[in-house]
């Protein structure tokens, strides 16, 4: 990075192979384990590392807990909850020297266990099951990203594929309602469902995105860089709006007016949803012709029991109804089929009851899919994404591209 005190702009600021040298910017790699007098205290390579630095201050360490407070110590650490009555009595009254290999084992197989330690990761993720702001909304559905997470726990899903499902579960070789559901770690965040200022709106829930990830995956803080580059770190303003352009595609239902959750699955598994809703819709539009040519019937009769309301909309023409009557009739769609049921005669049951069984059986063919609050992503609009001046929408500068903080790569930019 430039020396401090020469005033220089973003684009003129060079990342060297110091800066990549640092040492927050290195593979990790496996220490040796240290050699250590007291050998035999040694039963894991951890061990050897705590007795290093014990003995090095010429300290000796502590007697062996008792089985009564070890198996108490596991319970709290691994589930959160302290053992039964019944629980300690049977770790008292074991002698076996590997009682506490065994329930390690166990008490990592309980479902407790992630549900102890999701807490932790739902934390740094921002996990919340409202809004925030004036009116803190509730996010629908949300806590099926909860249950992933509680899910991947207790399955010892490996650590990378946890982090990729989270990241682009909807862009695996292998994608089903589980992996999508994980992509709601973007959606996480605040959301205000009324901004006064829509555009700065939008990059405040790009940067909660950027924040977070940077944060939890990289272990480094990008927020200052919006508006301009770290003063002390190899982090520039030109890596804030790269990453930035890698989350601009993302897109998230704005308003109350429309679905705030989705179906989560892949895109075959969307398509065949939405074919079975068009097979049923028209199962359900023959039901309803049916009911309401009954139910005008026995308006006409003068022996229906409905509503002056729904019978005014069903007396008019269907090509006349109104927006309102339209919704009327559909929204009281089961008073009217209970109102016709008297009139049927035997082939209009017949209709009915064949256009139900066509509908539960499309039901148990492909059922519901899980819906999930996650971000949706379109390939054909991809927008630019532009460098704002000191982190103000309405200042847009030049156009980015998608990438990552130069000081990770092998290149200049």
């Amino acid at each position: 990075m430039p020396e401090v005190g020469i005033d220089l702009k973003a684009s003129d600021a060079k990342i060297t192979q110091d800066d990549r040298d640092h040492w927050a910017f290195k593979k990790v790699e496996r220490p040796d384990v240290p050699q250590v007098k007291n050998d035999h205290w040694v039963r894991n390579p951890i061990d050897a590392f705590i007795l290093q630095k014990l003995e090095r201050k010429g300290w000796k360490p502590a007697p062996a807990a008792v089985p009564e407070t070890l198996g108490r110590r596991l319970y709290l650490g691994l589930t959160g909850l302290p053992p039964t009555l019944k629980q300690q009595a049977a770790i008292d009254a074991n002698s076996d020297p590997e009682q506490f290999d065994h329930l390690v084992k166990k008490l990592l197989a309980s479902e407790a266990y992630g549900e102890r330690w999701a807490r932790h990761w739902l934390d740094i993720v921002r996990y919340a099951e409202t809004n925030g702001y004036e009116r803190d909304g509730m996010k629908p559905n949300v806590w099926r990203y909860r249950d992933y997470i509680i899910r991947a726990l207790n399955d010892d899903v490996p650590f990378n594929q946890f982090i990729l499902e989270q990241l682009a579960g909807d862009e695996l070789e292998t994608v089903d309602s589980r992996t999508v559901i994980a992509t709601g770690y973007y959606r996480l965040g605040p959301f205000d469902d009324e901004p006064a200022d829509f555009a700065e709106d939008r990059f405040d829930q790009l940067d909660d995105m950027l924040n977070t990830t940077s944060q939890v995956f990289l272990g480094i803080t990008l927020a200052c860089a919006r508006c301009h580059d770290h003063k002390f770190e190899a982090l520039t303003q030109h890596d804030y709006y790269k990453m930035i352009a890698i989350f601009n595609p993302l897109t998230r239902p704005q308003s109350g007016r429309s679905d705030l959750d989705l179906p989560a699955g892949s895109v075959e598994q969307l398509a065949n949803e939405q074919k079975r809703n068009g097979e049923i819709a028209k199962h359900n539009s023959n039901i309803d012709s049916i009911n309401s040519a009954v139910a005008l019937k026995r308006i006409q009769d003068g022996t229906s029991k409905l509503d002056e309301a729904i019978q005014k909309a069903l007396k008019t023409p269907a090509g006349d109804r109104d927006s309102d009557a339209v919704k009327l009739i559909a929204s009281k769609r089961n008073e009217i089929a209970a109102d016709a049921d008297s009139g049927l005669n035997d082939e209009q049951r017949d209709q009915l009851s064949q256009a139900k069984q066509a509908i539960k059986a499309l039901r148990e063919e492909t059922p519901d899919l899980p819906r999930g609050y996650f971000f949706t992503e379109s390939l054909e609009n991809v927008p630019e994404t532009n460098l704002l001046v000191r982190g103000k929408a309405s200042s847009p500068g030049p156009v980015v591209q998608p990438g990552v903080p130069t000081v990770l790569t092998s290149v200049q930019p």
